[in-house]
């Protein structure tokens, strides 16, 4: 079994109309939400073994903001090649990744990661995987977290539409359940 963490980038700022999409900063929310879902995966059990960050300034940010509740020492590579990239590209991505690894984080962009889990999600059998699906249906919003379970023993091995959609989390929800 293999799993996939899918961490949308936490929310960023477009205060300055002159910074380069790539170079943008995450604001307020972002920088709140960020240890919110952080949290959230260390009380989970979502600890990933391996990480895998697109190299623009807010999925460093962000990555940043969740790494102090997933533990150290977590093998980390910064990949130019996920930033924006559609579904395709980035199913070619996880089969790329080590099989040493069995529980891996992707922290990207949308609309590639909500359309990855589209891809992969199977059918929803059971009343939590019909509950995810829901939720993803509903948008995959800034520092939304998706848990994919594949049945494979290798990561060249995922296809699509064969993996269990275990989890969806909006920050929204988790800030509810706070008050």
């Amino acid at each position: 079994m293999k799993t996939l963490y899918l961490l949308r980038h936490a929310k960023s700022s477009w205060s300055d109309p002159t910074v380069e999409d790539h170079d943008r900063h995450l604001n307020e929310r972002g920088r709140a939400s960020g240890p919110v879902i952080g949290a959230y995966m260390r009380d989970r059990g979502y600890i990933p073994d391996f990480i895998l960050c697109s190299s623009a300034t807010r999925t460093l940010e962000t990555l940043e903001l969740v790494r102090p509740f997933l533990g150290s020492g977590i093998p980390t590579m910064v990949e130019s090649g996920i930033y924006h990239v559609p579904a395709p590209n980035m199913l070619r991505e996880v089969r790329r990744l080590p099989d040493t690894s069995a529980r891996t984080l992707i922290i990207a962009h949308n609309p590639g990661l909500e359309d990855l889990i589209d891809m992969l999600a199977r059918q929803p059998g059971a009343e939590h995987e019909r509950a995810a699906r829901a939720k993803v249906a509903g948008g995959f919003p800034t520092a939304a977290l998706a848990v994919l379970v594949a049945p494979t023993a290798t990561w060249s091995d995922v296809m699509p539409h064969e993996c269990e959609l275990a989890d969806v989390v909006k920050p929204k929800e988790l800030a509810q359940l706070e008050d």
